[in-house]
């Protein structure tokens, strides 16, 4: 029982602790570097390894 009182006074450490592992879960290291690549604000996609930029893109689907 003592265990139990113990576990109920942390709850919000608890909590706390499982969102942390459940988002570092969900969260990719590569992603968020994309994410934060300045070098890639222009990137619209990439097809075959060659990337595509936004002028490009915009280019070729107005022409449709």
């Amino acid at each position: 029982m003592a265990i139990l009182s113990k576990i109920r006074e942390r709850s919000m450490f608890l909590i706390i602790i499982i969102g942390l592992a459940l988002f570092a879960f969900v969260l990719d290291p590569s992603t968020l570097g994309d994410f934060f690549d300045s070098s890639k604000v222009n990137q619209v996609g990439e097809i075959n390894g060659e990337s595509i930029s936004l002028q490009e893109f915009t280019g070729r689907v107005g022409s449709l």
